[in-house]
């Protein structure tokens, strides 16, 4: 009787089993269960993400080790996707359209690059050849089904649960000496456990546009006022100038507007800015009194040069803006005269987008670019004295978003990724929604530190799935409509 009753009750289970594994495979999933699943299926990329950052930091393993992880992602992202269009809840929608032209030029681009092996596999730094643009792809499209307001705030809090993790990780690289856990490049930059400091800034600018933007328009609650300032903390803290210029200009517009449009905001916005601007000050004086340096405010000085870069565009020469000879004092050699180096003080960013211009034109890769992770631009860094020996930088990127699709995937792929910007901003304006434009002002400042930064693996998910969910909530509303 009891091996009858186990017998019966394991084949119960088993015809179970049979009929979830059946469901799934014909994609007879429930709506309501796939929906929950590509939530978590989304906070896991996010937390995945940091991954390679937190074994390097740790335990010292190398990104090479596990650089193509991220391709059993595309598994679980396409079976969602099928399953969306199969059952009809996906929608073709303009962005969709343009996103998807982008994607065929960057595949045809792929193809004819000089190593195509790099351009879909990616390198092993970067990691952005084609498989990760389709992780990016199915990312943003997938997003498009979270479109209502509480599984919106699941996906933001994870979010700036992560930053806050960052930002704990950064302050404990510049306040704390160097060790075998805490590695640093610079003892006053934090890195966080994105791994680059100018990333970081992107993440932290992003994460801290949405978080101010929630707090002053939509909840009063003190987690998005405590995730405004330890955000602000992470992007002083990573010393990014672009990624800082960015967020003095929204501030700048959004204290423009509340001033003029909602009064009711001016007492929250001006102490947002007497806590800024204190923080500002805090934050440099006692990361350079840890670290018992002198240093001139790394973010002011970019700053500088930046503005000066920018009037060079339109021909205003302001200063003498060159470089002096770079001297490198040698331990055992004495000191070793150089001549030569960058034609700008800071980053040279001019410099690497007229580099990057040059070599567009010279290589004729105006129309499908150098395909994804080809491109390799030499310039010279300095020129021995001693024997005339050239030292070369290489420019992997543009540090341009606009102009590295340019150089990587063609104009014509550069056409439709402004398309697809410029969708989501009429998309906003048709809808007039709240949430939408919360999630607008966070893409406009990840677009505005474009024209300094580039698109790295580590954030990209984070603007894609912010973009997905905004065009979500605004396809939902025209059903409505309809």
């Amino acid at each position: 009787m009891l091996f009858f009753c186990y017998n019966y009750t394991g084949d119960i289970m088993y015809k179970r089993i049979e009929n979830i594994f059946n469901n799934i495979v014909k994609l007879n999933v429930n709506k309501k269960s796939l929906d929950k699943f590509n939530i978590y299926l989304i906070i896991f990329i996010l937390i995945l993400m940091m991954i390679p950052g937190i074994l390097n930091n740790f335990i010292g393993v190398g990104f090479d080790s596990i650089h193509n992880y991220y391709l059993f992602l595309l598994i679980p992202l396409i079976y969602v996707f099928i399953y969306n269009i199969k059952n009809k809840y996906h929608k073709n929608s303009i962005d969709f359209i343009f996103i998807s032209i982008f994607m065929i030029i960057a595949l045809i681009s792929s193809i004819h690059a000089f190593n195509p092996w790099t351009a879909f596999f990616g390198d092993t730094n970067r990691k952005t050849g084609y498989l990760m643009y389709l992780v990016y792809y199915f990312l943003y499209v997938n997003s498009k089904n979270i479109n209502n307001k509480d599984d919106l705030f699941k996906i933001l809090n994870v979010m700036l649960i992560i930053g806050i993790i960052n930002t704990l990780f950064a302050v404990l690289q510049v306040y704390l000496p160097y060790n075998n856990i805490i590695n640093k490049f610079y003892h006053y930059i934090g890195y966080g456990l994105i791994g680059h400091h100018n990333f970081l800034g992107t993440f932290s600018l992003l994460l801290l546009s949405l978080s101010l933007y929630i707090s002053l328009f939509i909840s009063d609650k003190k987690f998005y006022k405590f995730t405004t300032i330890i955000m602000f903390i992470c992007l002083l803290l990573t010393n990014s100038s672009g990624p800082f210029l960015s967020f003095g200009l929204i501030f700048l517009i959004l204290l423009i507007y509340i001033i003029i449009k909602k009064h009711d905001l001016i007492k929250k916005i001006l102490i947002y800015s007497l806590i800024f601007i204190a923080l500002f000050f805090t934050v440099e004086i006692s990361s350079s009194y840890v670290n018992k340096i002198y240093k001139p405010n790394v973010i002011v000085t970019n700053l500088q040069s930046d503005m000066i870069n920018i009037l060079r565009i339109f021909g205003i020469n302001i200063g003498d803006i060159k470089q002096p000879d770079i001297v490198i004092k040698m331990p055992k050699n004495g000191e070793l005269d150089l001549i030569g180096g960058m034609n700008t003080v800071s980053s040279g960013r001019l410099d690497v987008y007229k580099s990057v211009i040059k070599y567009i034109d010279y290589g004729n890769y105006l129309w499908l670019g150098t395909g994804p992770d080809n491109m390799q631009v030499y310039r010279v860094y300095f020129i021995r004295k001693s024997n005339n020996q050239a030292t070369f930088i290489i420019y992997d990127k543009a540090h341009n978003i606009y102009l590295n699709v340019i150089a990587e995937t063609g104009i014509f792929s550069f056409i439709f990724y402004i398309a697809w910007i410029v969708s989501y901003h009429l998309k906003t304006k048709k809808c007039k929604n709240e949430l939408m434009y919360l999630l607008l002002f966070g893409l406009i400042s990840y677009n505005i530190q474009g024209l300094f930064n580039i698109d790295v693996y580590m954030v990209m998910p984070y603007y894609l799935i912010i973009a997905g969910m905004l065009m979500g909530i605004g396809d939902k509303l025209e059903t409505r409509k309809h």
